[in-house]
C-alpha cells in the first residue's frame, strides 16, 4: 500500500473557520461597510455617473485604513487558530491527535490566513459587480487595493504567528507583538539619547535612522510607503509592500521550524522557548533601565543630569527590569539568589557607560580632512540674531556651494573648535548661545554627522583663532553663502516682482504700518538697489550678538514677492494664478541697515519716505 505525508487536515482548518467566524464575519462586514455598501448608497444618492467613477478609481485610498486594521486582525487571527499553545490541556490534547506537527501548524495557519484573504476576496467581487451593474468598474484601483490589503494581512499575520511560538501566555502574545513592532525604533530612540549625554557633539539628530530601523519599525515603513505624492497614480513605493509580503512567508517558515521544537508542557509560560529567556530577560532589562531612568527624571523635571547620576539611575532600573523579568519566567518571587546575572547586567552597562566617557573609539575628536570630503549636504548654524531672512547661516547640497575647498576648510575649522571646546566651557552661559549642525558626505561613500546644541560664544573670542565665536565670524563673511541665505541669487520674473516695507511707521497717524505693494518701476529700482548695496556688505548681514545688530539695522523690512510667469506653469494650474494674485508666490526679504545707501536713496526718490518713518531696531 502506498503512503503520503500530508500537510494539511481539512477537519481542523474546517474547525477553525466555523469556530471563530465572529473573528472574520467582523472584519468582513468592516469591508463591506467600507466599499461596496458605501458606493451603494453613493449611487442611491444619484451622484452622477462621473462622481460614481472618481469614486471607484479611489478604492485604493482605503489602503492607509486597511493598516491598522491589518495589524489589529492579523493579530487576532493568530490568537484564535493557535490559542491552544496557551492552555496546556488543550495543548497537550491537540498534540495527541495522530497527525504531524507540520500537519498542525500549516491547517491552522491556513485557516487563519483564510480569515484575512477570504473577506478580501468577497469584498473584491461584490464591489467590481457594484461598480460593473452602474457602469464604472474601476479593475486596476480594486485590484491594487487587494493586493496591497492582502500583502500587509500576509506579514502582520505571519509577525503574530512567529511571536506567538515563543510564548505560552495569551496574555503576553499581544504584547510581545506590539513591542516587537517598534522595538528596533525604541532602542534607537533611547540608545541615542543615553550616548549622547556622554560623547560631544552626538545629539540627537547625528545618527541616522538608517534602514534597519526603517524596515524593522513596519507600521511607519508602511505608512510611508502607501501615501501617494503627485504625479503618482496608486502608492509612492509598491515594492515595499511585496517585500514585506516576503518576509511574512519567511517568517511562516521559521515559525515552523520553532514550532518543531516547541515542548508542548510549556503552555503558560511567558517564555516557552529555552533560547528566548535570556534574550527576554536581557530585553526587558535594558528596555526598563532606559525607560525608567527617562520617565523619573522627567518627573524630577531635571532634563541636564549628570553622568554619574545617569548611570547609576540606568543601572538601578535595569536590574529591577531584570528580577522582573526572571519573576515571570520562574513564576516566582524568590529569584534574588540569582543576582549574579543582574551583577554581570550592572557590569556590562557601567563599562559601557565609561568607554563613552572616555571615548574610547574617537567620536569627538573625529574631523574628517578637506581632502577626505566630497561635499557637506548639509549644515547649519543657528541662534544668531534675527534680521527677517532668519536667524541661521544654512548650508545645502542646492546652494552649489558645498564642495568649495576653501569653504570646506572653514567649516572643518569651526568643526575642530566645537570638538576642542573644553569640558567646563560647554555648559556655561557666554555672550550668546548658538546650535551647529554638520553633515559630511565623503569620498569614501561614508558619512559623518554631528549635531552640537547649546555652544556659548563670547564677543571676547572674536580675534582669536581656533575659537568657536571666530569660526563663525569667518562663515559670516561668506557673501556667497549669504546671497543664497537670503535668496538674492534668485533671478525674479520682472513683470510679476513687486516690493513693500513692513514696520515702518506711518508719519501721519505715528503707529506702525505697511507701505503695501510699490510700483513696479520702485519695487525693479529696489531690487537692483539691494543687490548694489548686497555687494558691497551694507545690507543682508547676520550678526553673531544681537547688540551689534541693534546698533546698525531699522526695524523696517523690506519684502520683495514675484510669481513665475503663467506660461511657464502647467495648463490646469494657469487658470488658479491668474484668479489669486498670490498663488505659488515667492518671497524674500531683510532688514533694512542704516548703511544700505542705494536703498535708503531709492526710497527717499520715490517718496516712500515723506510718507513713512523708519525706526531704529
Amino acid at each position: 500500500m502506498r503512503s503520503g505525508t500530508s500537510f494539511f487536515d481539512f477537519t481542523i482548518f474546517n474547525k477553525n473557520i466555523q469556530r471563530y467566524w465572529p473573528l472574520w464575519g467582523a472584519y468582513l462586514f468592516i469591508w463591506l461597510l467600507i466599499l461596496p455598501i458605501n458606493l451603494m448608497f453613493l449611487n442611491r444618492r444619484l451622484w452622477s455617473t462621473q462622481d460614481m467613477l472618481e469614486a471607484a478609481q479611489t478604492v485604493h485610498e482605503t489602503l492607509p485604513l486597511g493598516l491598522y486594521m491589518a495589524f489589529v486582525f492579523g493579530l487576532g487571527a493568530a490568537m484564535m487558530v493557535f490559542g491552544y499553545l496557551y492552555n496546556s490541556r488543550a495543548a497537550c490534547m491537540t498534540h495527541a491527535l495522530p497527525l504531524r506537527r507540520e500537519t498542525l501548524f500549516w491547517s491552522s495557519y491556513l485557516a487563519g490566513l483564510a480569515f484575512l484573504i477570504g473577506p478580501h476576496l468577497l469584498t473584491a467581487l461584490i464591489t467590481l459587480g457594484i461598480e460593473s451593474l452602474r457602469g464604472v468598474a474601476a479593475p486596476e484601483s480594486l485590484g491594487v487595493w487587494l493586493l496591497g490589503q492582502s500583502a500587509m494581512c500576509l506579514f502582520f499575520y505571519s509577525f503574530a504567528v512567529f511571536c506567538g511560538m515563543f510564548t505560552g501566555n495569551a496574555l503576553a502574545l499581544p504584547i510581545f507583538y506590539g513591542i516587537l513592532n517598534f522595538l528596533v525604533w525604541y532602542l534607537r530612540e533611547t540608545i541615542v539619547s543615553y550616548v549622547a549625554q556622554f560623547l560631544h557633539g552626538m545629539g540627537y539628530g547625528a545618527w541616522d535612522r538608517g534602514i534597519l530601523v526603517q524596515w524593522c519599525t513596519p507600521m511607519h515603513n508602511l505608512s510611508g510607503a502607501l501615501q501617494r505624492d503627485r504625479g503618482v497614480t496608486y502608492m509612492n513605493r509598491p515594492e515595499v509592500l511585496a517585500i514585506y509580503a516576503a518576509a511574512g512567508a519567511v517568517l511562516t517558515v521559521l515559525a515552523l521550524l520553532v514550532y518543531r521544537r516547541r515542548h508542548m508542557e510549556s503552555a503558560g509560560d511567558v517564555v516557552a522557548v529555552r533560547v528566548g529567556r535570556p534574550v527576554f530577560q536581557s530585553g526587558v532589562a535594558i528596555s526598563t533601565g532606559l525607560l525608567g531612568t527617562i520617565l523619573l527624571y522627567i518627573f524630577w523635571g531635571v532634563s541636564n543630569p549628570s553622568n554619574v547620576s545617569l548611570v547609576v539611575g540606568v543601572i538601578l532600573w535595569s536590574v529591577a527590569g531584570y528580577f522582573a523579568a526572571t519573576m515571570l519566567l520562574d513564576k516566582t518571587f524568590r529569584v534574588f539568589h540569582k543576582w549574579k546575572g543582574a551583577a554581570g547586567l550592572a557590569v556590562v552597562i557601567l563599562l559601557f557607560s565609561l568607554a563613552l566617557e572616555f571615548d574610547v573609539l574617537g567620536f569627538e575628536r573625529r574631523v574628517p580632512k578637506v581632502e577626505e570630503i566630497q561635499s557637506v549636504p548639509f549644515s547649519s548654524i543657528s541662534g544668531l540674531n534675527f534680521d527677517g531672512g532668519g536667524n541661521s547661516l544654512d548650508l545645502d547640497e542646492y546652494s552649489g556651494l558645498s564642495t568649495d575647498s576653501e569653504r570646506l576648510e572653514k567649516i572643518t575649522a569651526l568643526h575642530h573648535a566645537l570638538a576642542n571646546l573644553p569640558e567646563d566651557q560647554r555648559d556655561r552661559l557666554g555672550d550668546n548661545t548658538i546650535s551647529v549642525n554638520l553633515d559630511y558626505s565623503l569620498r569614501s561613500g561614508g558619512s559623518l554627522i554631528r549635531r552640537y546644541y547649546s555652544v556659548p560664544v563670547w564677543k571676547a573670542d572674536r580675534d582669536v583663532p581656533g575659537t568657536v565665536t571666530y569660526c563663525v565670524e569667518q562663515l559670516l563673511q561668506d557673501r556667497e553663502l549669504l546671497r543664497y541665505n537670503y535668496g538674492l541669487n534668485q533671478q525674479p520674473d520682472a513683470g510679476t516682482m513687486w516690493a513693500a516695507l513692513e514696520n515702518v511707521v506711518d508719519a501721519k497717524t505715528g503707529s506702525y504700518a505697511s507701505t503695501g505693494a510699490l510700483d513696479s518701476v520702485t519695487s525693479r529700482r529696489l531690487w537692483e538697489a539691494v543687490q548694489q548695496d548686497f555687494d558691497e556688505g551694507t545690507i543682508g548681514i547676520r550678526y553673531l550678538f544681537s547688540e551689534e545688530a541693534s546698533a546698525n539695522q531699522y526695524e523696517a523690512r523690506i519684502y520683495f514677492y514675484w510669481r513665475d510667469p503663467s506660461e511657464d506653469l502647467p495648463a490646469h494650474e494657469r487658470a488658479a494664478a491668474a484668479a489669486d494674485p498670490y498663488y505659488k508666490t515667492h518671497q524674500i526679504n531683510l532688514l533694512l541697515t542704516r548703511q544700505a545707501s542705494h536703498t535708503l536713496a531709492v526710497l527717499e526718490e520715490s517718496g516712500v519716505l515723506d510718507a513713512y518713518r523708519l525706526e531704529e531696531n
